[in-house]
């Protein structure tokens, strides 16, 4: 598939066709997403991973490590998502954007029928 993950991203959030359902959209974009998280250091997202449970030790470590391979500013991320990455059950992952939203780290916001979350920047101090 050679569409790029920014065509993907605006397909799915403007409704505009590239010729391929919403569904199989999502799915190529958590597998790019993905495949960029299994790029990056493991070592590096471990530490970062126990660097956020030790500022928030309220979070469970999915959460935190979700968190710390799914933050860049600007980009929303789903349920789905989470399930995917974090190889876990629905209700788990819902549970879990959820609180990580309720705790500041994400915005939860309705698109259609579907929410997404956002990250936001942290204030540490709050």
């Amino acid at each position: 598939s050679d569409i790029k993950i920014t065509d993907l991203l605006i397909a799915l959030h403007t409704n505009h066709s590239i010729g391929i359902s919403t569904t199989s959209i999502e799915n190529q974009i958590i597998d790019r997403y993905q495949q960029i998280a299994e790029d990056l250091d493991i070592d590096e997202i471990e530490s970062n991973t126990e660097k956020m449970l030790q500022l928030y030790p309220h979070l469970k470590r999915k959460q935190a490590h979700f968190y710390i391979t799914h933050c860049t500013l600007g980009f929303n991320y789903t349920i789905s998502q989470f399930e995917k990455y974090e190889k876990t059950v629905y209700e788990t992952a819902r549970t879990s954007m959820d609180a990580l939203a309720n705790l500041g780290f994400y915005e939860k916001k309705k698109i259609g029928k579907k929410f997404f979350y956002s990250p936001v920047l942290v204030d540490k101090n709050a």
